[in-house]
């Protein structure tokens, strides 16, 4: 059961978060993004964890990255 390792498990509910938190925005009169943050969060988790074999600890380093860099981006779009 290679698939419920806690690195992939850690991969499945980043990107299940990041969708819900792009309709959360959505219902707050916001574009509905989920969809991409999730697939943003799915390709971040496949570089990590399968390409640079990385742990749950550098997977979660990398999720804190990607919030931090779309809350970057939205920060300078509406500027």
């Amino acid at each position: 059961m290679d698939f419920l390792n806690s690195t992939m498990v850690l991969a499945v509910v980043s990107a299940y978060t990041y969708y819900v938190l792009g309709a959360y925005e959505a219902q707050q009169g916001g574009s509905h993004h989920g969809v991409l943050w999730a697939a943003l969060s799915a390709a971040l988790s496949f570089v990590v964890a399968y390409l640079f074999k990385g742990g749950w600890g550098l997977l979660l380093l990398a999720q804190v990255g990607l919030f931090l860099g779309i809350a970057i981006f939205r920060a300078l779009r509406r500027s």
